[in-house]
């Protein structure tokens, strides 16, 4: 579904254009972990670190695996065999220390 008249979303284009690439990345990055507590904020409680762990990849990936894949990286997930350097799952990120914009 798209909405949004074409000279609203060509204004929007151009004002994104506008700030630098690390203002665009990090913005991404907080979209990221907004959705991110948003999901973990979501599920029930209880749920072991593992299981959580599914539970967000199964929200953000499920459309990026086959079945088959998915299963076997949640095997892995549950036997605490990880990404290696991925951030733990029992807590949503901090919030960025973000300076006012003048």
């Amino acid at each position: 579904m798209n909405d949004t008249p074409p000279a609203v979303r060509e204004l929007f284009r151009r004002m994104m254009m506008e700030k630098s690439p690390e203002e665009r990345l990090r913005m991404g990055s907080e979209m990221h972990d907004s959705a991110r507590r948003m999901v973990l904020a979501s599920l029930p409680e209880g749920m072991t670190e593992g299981e959580r762990a599914c539970a967000l990849l199964r929200r953000f990936y499920s459309r990026d695996f086959d079945e088959t894949t998915m299963t076997r990286i949640e095997k892995d997930l549950l036997r605490g065999r990880g990404v290696a350097g991925a951030r733990r799952v029992d807590r949503a990120p901090a919030e960025p220390d973000v300076p006012a914009r003048t």
